[in-house]
């Protein structure tokens, strides 16, 4: 039996899962108690996931622990997003879903467990570029219509604004057919519950909260998928968009980027899940204020 909630505003995964604080020695005073307050604040942001992102995975997960943790089309573990990777400047407010109105579409917390292969319509752009195969998956049980998603998806990576113009490559979608008669994939693009998206982004700590990309797997977290999140307010497709490139990016080898400066575009790698910073929201890797990374 699947369960279901209804989302609420949750704050970004924190380091406080991994970096327990100890209570406060009595003999140590007041400085002892401020000394591990600064420590707890420290660890607080030192999360997986933009999601974050991490070693072999990103979680936005999609998160930078720093370049040379990520992994990239190769099949090796990156981020979790928004939660690892840089933290966010002090200025800017903490990741959180936007507060559910009485039509807000319930989410399946733990699907059945069993990814199923996605059949994804349409063609491929046929750009010139370095091939990145990708096919798609999702669990059984979302109460999803899986069709949109993955027209959406395509789309996506196939837009000018997107990785295909940015990088220099072309996406090739490998069919459940192909996939069965042993076609090697680059990335399996999955749509997962909060618990599912928790086990497959593992050992990142995505908390249910935020997606990643992790051992060849970019994770979107259904949850995300269906309510979004407040740096984009209203415009939900916006924010799918920017997930989908957010985590590519990562299995292309991105990490986590700033707010280049105030009014800028956010540049999709920089962790628009968690804050804007004082940038505005951007879905797109071209025109993002970065350029050629």
């Amino acid at each position: 039996m699947r369960r279901v909630e209804k989302v609420t505003p949750t704050q970004p995964p924190t380091g406080a899962a991994r970096h327990q604080q100890r209570p406060p020695r009595r003999d140590g005073g007041w400085l002892a108690l401020l000394a591990l307050t600064a420590t707890g604040l420290l660890a607080s942001f030192l999360v997986a996931g933009d999601d974050p992102g991490g070693p072999g995975g990103q979680a936005e997960p999609t998160g930078s622990a720093s370049s040379s943790s990520q992994a990239g089309v190769d099949g090796t573990s990156r981020q979790a997003d928004p939660g690892t990777g840089d933290p966010p400047s002090p200025a800017s407010g903490s990741a959180s879903s936007p507060a559910p109105s009485p039509s807000s579409p319930e989410v399946v917390t733990s699907g059945s467990g069993t990814l199923v292969a996605v059949p994804v319509a349409g063609k491929d752009s046929g750009r010139d570029g370095r091939t990145v195969r990708w096919t798609m998956e999702a669990e059984k049980g979302l109460g999803i219509d899986l069709e949109p998603v993955g027209a959406l998806v395509r789309q996506v990576l196939q837009d000018r604004r997107g990785w295909e113009t940015e990088e220099g490559v072309a996406f090739r979608y490998l069919t459940p057919k192909e996939r069965k008669n042993g076609a090697d994939v680059d990335v399996t693009v999955v749509l997962a519950s909060p618990d599912k998206t928790d086990v497959l982004c593992a050992p990142l700590t995505t908390r249910g909260d935020v997606s990643c990309m992790q051992r060849g797997r970019v994770v979107l977290n259904s949850k995300r998928w269906l309510r979004g999140a407040d740096a984009f307010g209203d415009d939900l497709e916006g924010y799918r968009t920017y997930l989908v490139n957010h985590e590519m990016g990562h299995a292309l080898r991105y990490g986590h980027v700033q707010c280049p400066a105030k009014g800028e575009r956010a540049p999709v790698m920089m962790q628009q899940t968690l804050s804007l910073g004082e940038c505005e929201a951007w879905s797109w890797p071209v025109g993002d204020g970065v350029g050629r990374r």
